[in-house]
């Protein structure tokens, strides 16, 4: 019966181990993607030239907006790839935790058996020595 349990239990923190190494692989994707879109906006902003010479203000002024939207877009996929990072290592954090629960439930399943095993012995044990004292009991 304990045994039954346990397995169940080392089955649970195994699909739990799982569950967490995929999370890491989509955080670590993200943290990708996110590196490739910041990787985008700054080549969108360093292609960005600025014109020799302005027709008038607001031509300027319009320049300077498509500037500061570019700078903007680029401190986004900042931003999102630093979150995205934070994420990547949370997910990661819980991997090795979970694997740690994972480790203990298998010491401790092999803990059980190997005492289980030494209780088995000790009981045959037990009774050959039984069976030997009274044998010798026995004897004429």
């Amino acid at each position: 019966m304990k045994r039954d349990r346990m397995n169940v239990v080392l089955q649970v923190r195994e699909g739990i181990e799982r569950r967490r190494l995929a999370e890491q692989a989509a955080a670590d994707l993200q943290v990708r993607l996110a590196g490739q879109r910041r990787s985008s906006a700054v080549s969108a902003l360093e292609q960005r030239s600025a014109p020799t010479a302005f027709g008038s203000v607001g031509d300027l002024h319009q320049h300077r907006l498509g500037s500061l939207a570019l700078t903007e877009a680029v401190e986004r996929a900042r931003d999102g790839e630093l979150a995205a990072r934070s994420q990547a290592e949370a997910a990661d954090e819980r991997r090795v935790q979970a694997a740690i629960a994972r480790r203990s439930a298998q010491r401790l399943a092999e803990r059980r058996g190997s005492e289980a095993a030494a209780r088995a012995s000790r009981a045959a044990e037990s009774q050959l020595d039984a069976v030997a004292l009274e044998s010798w009991r026995r004897r004429p």
